[in-house]
């Protein structure tokens, strides 16, 4: 799904008067997936066991 939303911010961001109006709302929201994916390749924590 991530992938569909990122092609469909994709050809919006290609839109000038789009880019122009929305710019920091796609960076703000580009980097937030960029960050998930970030946190969804680091390893889980180890379970401390008790």
């Amino acid at each position: 799904m991530d992938k569909e939303i990122i092609r469909l911010i994709t050809v919006l961001a290609e839109d000038s008067l789009f880019k122009q109006v929305y710019a920091s709302e796609i960076k703000m929201l580009f980097d937030m997936l960029r960050e998930q994916q970030e946190l969804n390749l680091k390893p889980d924590p180890p379970l401390s066991i008790k």
